[in-house]
């Protein structure tokens, strides 16, 4: 391959929205200090006589997609092995059916239905398939088929056939489903819960090949929960994520299926013990990679951030991935320029994707990326980092970084919503040798966002008031 097109296939594996598949995975385990979540998922699965509703959560852009996507993969392992058993997962990107500042436990619910009978009909066409939705459901999609939204209905063949992409796009298809919906909440879940029965008995007696395990059950994969950031009041009473997987959680464990949801890290930091109650389970969060100890102060007051070796390793390994077949990474990129992304990316992973990616593009189809370039690569991530803080955040920042404990205020709501938007990232100890020292969360702040004047000015006024 020539230089500039080993540039190109960088350019497009470092896809920062694309979950990792098989070839692409790297496994962040040991580097985020936290558990295997699909290991001991796909174990409970394999071992529970009820039905697993789990919340999963962590920073946007941090890995969840790839690990889900991962964890997809290992459910449905042709040859378990041990005492593991195979399922088959569906997962669903709800942002693709449910508008994000429009969002309803209700479309949620739907969305899981339309995209599992979407399911069933590409991979499961055979006689036995459940064809038709339960009546109630295909009454409230017979609802959209009207002639003033016949610009909305998507044709894939004969006969047409209205989805529930049209929540996304259409106020008032949302409206008419709600008004549908509304004082038949009771219906809707055995609807519901009737199709994920017909689901069950058409995957679990389906046909495999000769050596293959067969299905012992379905699993849903609700993705993009967390970026639902409006209830319709409405609907739920109130708007907030709270509405969403508070006021929601007996719908939500309603559901006759196992299910994993992702949800917010700040709801989750902010309402865990509400949220361990109702989903009878804690949430799984997914630390930060690691990629620094957590601040030191010398005497002086000066305060350092130690590399974190194993993270760094791991990051390195995660890019090399990325690499076209039989090119090394270190022919790719200078040491320095690595060291640069790994630093700044801070351990989220769709930052460092997007560092590397746009490395890329700004050489000249030349080998091998140089400082300048990486460099380069954040501009444009510095300045909206600065235009989303106002003074005060300043100030909170820099109260984080000059603390002992390293700890972040999620009960108030700004805290929060800097949290959510990456300026404080969330990582988890490990390599302590207690249960308690190893799973406990600690916060940085994010690596860019130090190197700014106005932060640095806050943490000597804040030193001088300590």
């Amino acid at each position: 391959m020539t230089e500039a097109e080993i540039l190109t296939e960088i350019i497009n594996n470092c896809d920062p929205i694309a979950p990792a598949g098989a070839r692409f995975y790297e496994d962040c385990t040991a580097a985020r200090g936290g558990d295997a979540f699909a290991r001991d998922l796909c174990k409970e699965l394999a071992q529970s006589r009820v039905r697993i509703h789990q919340l999963f959560t962590g920073h946007i852009g941090g890995g969840k997609s790839s690990e889900l996507k991962h964890l997809a993969d290992r459910m449905n392992i042709k040859v378990p092995l041990g005492a593991q058993k195979r399922f088959f997962p569906v997962i669903v990107n709800v942002l693709e059916y449910v508008e994000e500042n429009n969002g309803a436990v209700e479309f949620v619910l739907l969305a899981a239905v339309e995209e599992l009978a979407k399911v069933l009909r590409r991979d499961f066409a055979t006689e036995t398939a459940p064809k038709p939705l339960p009546s109630f459901i295909e009454g409230i999609r017979g609802l959209l088929l009207t002639p003033i939204r016949l610009s909305e209905i998507k044709v894939t063949g004969a006969p047409i056939e209205a989805t529930f992409t049209n929540l996304r796009s259409s106020p008032t298809a949302r409206e008419i489903v709600l008004d549908a919906v509304r004082g038949n909440e009771a219906r809707l879940r055995e609807s519901i819960n009737e199709y994920l029965k017909l689901a069950r008995d058409t995957i679990t007696a389906h046909p495999v090949p000769e050596g293959e395990h067969p299905y012992t059950d379905l699993v849903l994969i609700l993705d993009g929960m967390d970026r639902i950031e409006t209830v319709i009041g409405r609907a739920r009473g109130g708007e907030s994520h709270r509405a969403l997987f508070i006021d929601g959680a007996d719908d939500f464990i309603s559901l006759d299926a196992s299910v994993v949801y992702t949800a917010p890290l700040s709801l989750i930091r902010s309402e865990g013990n509400v949220l361990g109650t109702l989903y009878a389970r804690d949430p799984f969060v997914l630390p930060m990679v690691k990629t620094e100890e957590r601040a030191k102060r010398d005497e002086a007051g000066t305060i350092t951030h130690p590399n974190y070796e194993t993270g760094r390793e791991t990051l390195t390994r995660l890019l090399q991935k990325r690499m076209p077949p039989g090119v090394a990474l270190a022919s790719v990129i200078t040491d320095d320029a690595l060291d640069f992304l790994l630093k700044y990316s801070g351990g989220h992973i769709r930052s460092l994707l997007r560092f590397m990616r746009d490395a890329a593009l700004k050489t000249d189809d030349t080998l091998p990326i140089v400082l300048n370039a990486a460099q380069q690569a954040i501009r444009r991530n510095v300045g909206v980092l600065v235009g989303g803080l106002n003074g005060l955040d300043w100030d909170y920042l820099a109260e984080l970084e000059t603390s002992e404990e390293q700890l972040w205020n999620n009960e108030e709501e700004r805290h929060r919503k800097m949290l959510e938007d990456g300026y404080v990232y969330e990582y988890v100890n490990g390599g302590e040798h207690t249960v308690f020292t190893s799973a406990a969360q600690w916060y940085a702040v994010n690596p860019i966002v130090r190197e700014l004047n106005p932060f640095k000015s806050a943490v000597e006024q804040a030193k001088l008031k300590g």
